[in-house]
């Protein structure tokens, strides 16, 4: 068990937005506890542009944030949702909406254990629409935020949407908020850490000579894991079928990239590249495999397709997969210290928002005393997360290119994975269903929704009108007539 019930101070190694989203939570969960955070000016936030989920904006609510001050503060515009280019065989480009608008009321229209409204709008068999009120700003190519802003605001769709913002420079905006909340900030560098009897972490000490206290470690120091790969028992599980390990990023202006309130996901030979306008230019990034080509390669690559000489000021070396144990002892490892698959569908910000979530209600639910088949359960919980996100960006890779060894190997490492052979067979009988997305009895902290898989299947071609037709004619005549009709009355008051 890890007792906290007289937690007098909780440390959290690492700054960025993890590191300070992590403050917020640690606050709201020991008002009398101190509070600090140790933050290594020698490592830096990377700021080429970041995309969240929508989970993102119940967090400003949560903590009071004001969303226009942060518009203000930190170049953000708004993401509706992700535009994919090149991603299947025959070129053709479609889009991850956030459809969250619907999901609340058509989600409850459940038939043989499917929601019936995305297989028959999809499948436009009875003539129903599909409908996203934010269709005609992707249509119109709307540059005006505020005019984007107001319409949510007035249609009361505050939680349906993502931002694209300068992740450096919303670090800084929520490392002065946490500094006026009350949060102890040092600069330091963890030099080493004392271990209690049971392995746990006692106290830090930073290079200094400096030595704090602590009741909680909580890591947010990234890929290095500085304090949570001391600790006994420490786990981390590659996900090998996955190739893209390194990022190439760089900036350009709105003139070269255009404006665009999607995420922009363009495949290329060897990996894909994102594009995402803030306020005041595009942050972009080649995300590749450095088996099938090199750093020079890529440069090329980019510069071939922009057709003009760019400057790349960010390479950065990743590596997919996950622990295991992410609580384990009296050390919590958030954001990037946890896991990391890729940065295709922002699954990191969503990951590290959700574990906050779940770490704060398992420590109030356990009356701050908590029992080590809890912790088993989050942990398992947390890794299926990243197991099933990891499985979820693989499939985005299978629309049939096979125009480089890179999608050729992407293709067979699916093919050779059994779980996901397993999906892409059942894909080709029946439509996915709410169960399909957990590995085991432990639910995983699941961020996206049976749209969301439905809807980049379908559009990979995945998912056949022969599969859905046989799924819909199942369906009493008299039912279906009587749910089309809800769907329209639905759709109709979007």
């Amino acid at each position: 068990m890890l007792d906290l019930r007289n937690a007098e101070n909780v440390v959290i190694i690492g700054g960025g937005t993890a590191g300070w989203l992590s403050s917020f939570f640690m606050l709201e969960l020991f008002p009398r506890a101190t509070i600090t955070v140790i933050e290594s000016l020698s490592v830096s936030t990377v700021g080429v542009g970041e995309g969240t989920y929508r989970n993102f904006r119940a967090i400003l609510d949560r903590f009071s944030i004001n969303e226009d001050e942060f518009f203000k503060e930190t170049e953000a515009s708004i993401k509706l949702g992700i535009g994919y280019r090149n991603w299947k065989k025959d070129s053709s480009d479609y889009i991850h909406f956030f459809h969250d608008h619907l999901l609340t009321k058509l989600s409850k229209i459940k038939v043989n254990g499917i929601e019936l409204a995305w297989p028959l709008i999809g499948y436009n068999s009875s003539h129903i629409p599909s409908s996203s009120p934010y269709q005609k700003f992707i249509d119109e190519k709307c540059s005006d935020l505020n005019q984007v802003i107001n319409y949510i605001r007035e249609n009361d769709l505050k939680t349906r949407y993502g931002y694209h913002f300068n992740a450096k420079k919303v670090a800084d905006y929520f490392k002065k908020l946490a500094i006026k909340k009350g949060i102890s900030y040092i600069t330091g560098h963890v030099n080493e850490i004392q271990l209690t009897e049971n392995k746990g972490v006692s106290s830090i000490l930073l290079e200094d000579g400096r030595i704090l206290e602590t009741d909680l470690v909580i890591d947010c120091t990234g890929m290095r894991r500085a304090i949570s790969s001391k600790v006994d028992g420490f786990e981390f599980k590659k996900f090998d079928h996955l190739l893209v390990d390194q990022a190439l990023g760089f900036f350009l202006p709105h003139e070269v990239t255009g404006f665009s309130l999607l995420t922009e996901a363009i495949a290329l030979k060897n990996g894909w590249m994102w594009i995402i306008p803030t306020q005041t230019r595009s942050g972009c990034g080649y995300v590749y495999s450095s088996k099938h080509c090199s750093e020079e390669e890529a440069k090329q690559e980019i510069q071939q397709y922009f057709g003009s000489k760019i400057d790349f000021p960010i390479s950065h070396k990743f590596e997919a997969g996950a622990q295991t144990k992410p609580f384990n002892k009296n050390v919590v490892s958030i954001g990037l210290a946890s896991g990391f698959v890729e940065p295709l569908e922002a699954t990191s910000i969503a990951q590290t928002i959700s574990q906050l979530n779940d770490f704060a209600t398992l420590v109030t639910k356990s009356g701050y005393a908590i029992p080590q088949k809890h912790i088993d359960y989050l942990n398992e919980r947390t890794f299926n997360a990243f197991s099933e996100a990891a499985k979820f960006i693989h499939m985005h890779y299978l629309g049939g290119r096979e125009d480089t060894n890179f999608w050729k190997d992407m293709a067979s490492n699916a093919n050779n994975h059994n779980e996901l052979n397993q999906i892409v067979a059942s894909l080709k009988t029946r439509l996915p269903r709410d169960i399909d997305s957990s590995s085991s009895h432990t639910r995983p902290q699941l961020y996206f929704t049976e749209f969301s898989y439905f809807s980049i299947y379908r559009s990979l071609g995945l998912i056949s009108d022969q599969v859905i037709f046989n799924e819909i004619s199942a369906i009493d005549s008299s039912l279906l007539q009587e749910l089309s009709g809800e769907i329209k009355s639905i759709l109709s008051t979007v």
